[in-house]
C-alpha cells in the first residue's frame, strides 16, 4: 500500500523531576484520516532526577481519548548517582484503524513516584497506511 504522512509533533519537555504518578498528554497531533491503517510512532527519553532510587516510567498512545494497542507500563528508569544518572530512551509503534474523519493522538506518559522523573524529548509521528 501507499503511505501518507499525517504529521509530527515534539512535544514539551518536563521541568526537573516533572512527571507525575498520573498519565498526562505531552505531545499533541490532530490529522484527517482517510478510513485506513493509521501508524503511530512515538519516542522519548526519561532520566531520574536524582531521587535516589531506581523509578519506573509508562506510556501510551491514545486516539480521541481511547488506549491504542496496549498501554507500556513498568520501564526502569535507573539512579546510579547524583549528577550520573543515564538517560532511557523509549521507541514504539503503536497502529489502529479509525473511521474516515480528523483525529487527535497524544502521548501520555507516568512515572512511579512524583517529583522523580524528568522527560525529555516527547514525539509523535502519524502516517496513514492504505491498499
Amino acid at each position: 500500500g501507499t503511505q501518507r504522512y499525517l504529521g509530527f509533533n515534539l512535544g514539551a519537555d518536563t521541568a526537573a523531576g516533572g512527571l507525575t504518578t498520573s498519565y498526562v498528554t505531552y505531545a499533541t497531533l490532530t490529522a484527517v484520516s482517510r478510513g485506513g491503517l493509521v501508524v503511530v510512532d512515538c519516542s522519548g527519553m526519561a532520566i531520574n532526577a536524582n531521587s535516589g532510587a531506581t523509578r519506573t516510567i509508562s506510556y501510551r498512545v491514545q486516539c480521541d481519548g481511547v488506549t491504542v494497542g496496549t498501554a507500556v507500563t513498568a520501564i526502569d528508569v535507573p539512579y546510579v548517582s547524583s549528577g550520573q544518572n543515564p538517560f532511557t530512551t523509549f521507541v514504539e509503534t503503536f497502529s489502529s484503524t479509525p473511521l474516515f474523519g480528523s483525529h487527535i493522538w497524544t502521548l501520555q506518559v507516568l512515572a512511579s513516584a512524583n517529583t522523580s522523573v524528568t522527560l525529555r524529548r516527547p514525539k509523535l509521528k502519524v502516517t496513514e497506511i492504505s491498499a
